[in-house]
């Protein structure tokens, strides 16, 4: 299926469904100077079909994370979403990818028909990306423009974002000005640790006793048997899948194990981030992290590398070692190389900021989740607007 052109905003929404019309059509941007010409991607194929200006944009963006690259989009989608629901709003000028918003087409609290950013428990979906040299406003308000027509009068939700970032403030921006309200709520903090300076100038921002006890768990750790940290980059794909599983091996010896809620109990779980570490692999982008007592894994971490920021992404340890933090252990060792290699700038911790993370002082930045609703004639509205007022009346 080829380029997509949207019915008027008074069509039936029920059917949530743009029209399709063929190559020869697309959406002319009228109100700029600079020629602007928008597709909707409505298939993992035709992601894959232009995987090349993806990923070109994605270099051009500021995002850091790969796991938005095309591939590891096309691989999310469809080991966790329905592949038919996913959408793309994208813009070229002048032939080159410029802006690209991925959601996929839901139903909120069954019953109002929604775009959702792709997120799971298990890991990120592709976020929003748009050229730091385009014109980043206009842009925007042709890609909101654009939702509009395709999606009448549906809600739009993204979860665990970092809304106040410039792109995703100039989006959303683009959104109030189109006729949307805009409901934020924060979700989390994650942290994020500079490595620019010397691991010892570093060491001396920890508090003392972080320090000492650090010291201790390596001490005590090597009394008990011979210990061996191993940071693995530059993997070739064909070594990973052992790896990737050794690793997962150790989080299912502790509780998620026992409860059921591991990987390795989770159908379809290992066999996504297998094809995931292949895939960064590939690309010079893996970093897998072992701490060993006597050969032993028991500490493990599955992190990857996006422009310099290392993305700490899975971790687990052997619950029978926990009296010497393997977890924290890795986390160090990791920290030492970052900080003593010039060419990794941050550590991403990712996720909800746990007191383990906290004690390595990073800068906190704030994870929300952002819904918007159109103004007009939409039920949801009317509820979303009591609810603030039955808040402020109490």
């Amino acid at each position: 299926m080829g380029l997509t052109v949207f019915p008027a905003p008074e069509a039936d929404l029920a059917l949530m469904e743009p029209l399709v019309y063929g190559m020869d059509a697309p959406l002319p941007d009228k109100s700029a100077e600079t020629p602007r010409t928008t597709r909707i991607i409505e298939s993992v194929e035709q992601l894959r079909d232009i995987a090349g200006a993806w990923n070109d944009l994605w270099a051009r963006s500021e995002m850091k994370s790969p796991t938005d690259l095309a591939e590891c989009v096309a691989l999310y989608c469809e080991y966790f979403e329905d592949a038919d629901s996913f959408r793309v709003v994208t813009v070229e000028e002048d032939g080159q990818l410029v802006a690209a918003l991925p959601m996929m087409k839901k139903r909120l609290k069954r019953v109002f028909s929604s775009l959702e950013s792709m997120q799971s428990i298990w890991a990120p979906g592709g976020e929003w990306m748009i050229d730091p040299e385009c014109d980043m406003t206009a842009v925007s308000d042709l890609v909101i423009t654009t939702v509009m027509q395709a999606f009448p009068r549906a809600p739009i939700i993204f979860r665990a974002i970092e809304s106040d970032n410039a792109p995703w403030q100039i989006l959303l921006d683009a959104a109030e000005r189109a006729g949307y309200s805009c409901d934020v709520k924060k979700q989390f903090d994650v942290s994020w640790i500079q490595t620019a300076d010397t691991w010892e100038s570093y060491q001396k921002t920890l508090k003392k006793n972080h320090r000492s006890q650090m010291r201790k768990y390596n001490r005590r750790l090597a009394e008990l048997g011979e210990v061996k940290f191993e940071i693995l980059a530059d993997l070739h794909p064909d070594d990973v899948p052992a790896l990737v599983r050794e690793g997962f091996e150790v989080e299912h010896r502790s509780w998620k194990g026992r409860n059921g809620t591991s990987v390795l109990e989770s159908p379809g779980v290992l066999e996504y981030y297998t094809q995931l570490a292949c895939t960064l692999a590939n690309r010079g982008q893996l970093v897998l992290a072992f701490v060993r007592c006597d050969s032993k894994p028991i500490g493990f971490e599955f992190g990857f590398d996006g422009k310099g920021v290392y993305h700490s992404f899975k971790v687990g340890f052997d619950p029978e070692y926990s009296d010497f933090a393997p977890g924290q252990l890795v986390m160090e060792h990791i920290l030492e190389m970052m900080h003593n290699n010039p060419n990794w700038d941050a550590m991403d911790c990712m996720g909800p900021v746990s007191m383990a993370v906290g004690k390595w002082r990073g800068t906190l930045r704030q994870v929300n989740r952002v819904m918007l609703i159109p103004r007009r004639g939409h039920l949801l509205q009317w509820a979303l607007t009591c609810r603030r007022w039955l808040k402020g009346s109490r």
